[in-house]
């Protein structure tokens, strides 16, 4: 798809604004810089998503990704991440680690498989997955996280 400076996503704020029950949501190879940012914004427009996947494999967009994970923090129903096929950095994984411990984080699976994860962005995942098992509530407990082909971590 061609997302052409998120001109497709603006067309369809009315169906994001009119559909409070949308749970699902994939996006997969077809964002440009511009796009991540409408991308972005279309998520405040609303909070029902239980399963997001976003798929870009783009490094020129591996700056601009955490704004699209610091809006899911509004999707408190939010139980599946699958961040496959992207370069994350540390700060796209301190965005993780935030959804993940957020208080009230639903999060049940992480998928990162093919993510270019380094050291850094490992780090930042294991203090957020530390803090969350420190909490011992018994509430928020991960429950899958896969990161099979990172080879880039030590």
């Amino acid at each position: 798809c061609d997302l052409y400076k998120g001109f497709l996503l603006s067309s369809l704020l009315p169906m994001f604004d009119n559909n409070p029950n949308l749970q699902y949501m994939s996006v997969i190879n077809c964002m440009d810089g511009d796009s991540v940012d409408m991308l972005a914004f279309v998520l405040t427009r609303f909070n029902t998503l239980k399963r997001f996947e976003y798929k870009e494999n783009n490094p020129n967009l591996m700056l601009r990704e955490e704004k699209i994970l610091t809006t899911l923090a509004g999707h408190t129903q939010l139980t599946c991440l699958d961040l496959s096929f992207n370069r994350i950095g540390g700060k796209g994984m301190d965005a993780v680690a935030a959804l993940l411990t957020r208080p009230n984080s639903m999060l049940e699976t992480i998928i990162l498989v093919c993510s270019h994860l380094e050291d850094v962005g490992l780090c930042a995942l294991t203090d957020g997955l530390a803090a969350l098992s420190e909490k011992g509530d018994g509430k928020k407990m991960l429950k899958k996280l896969d990161l099979r082909n990172n080879s880039d971590i030590s």
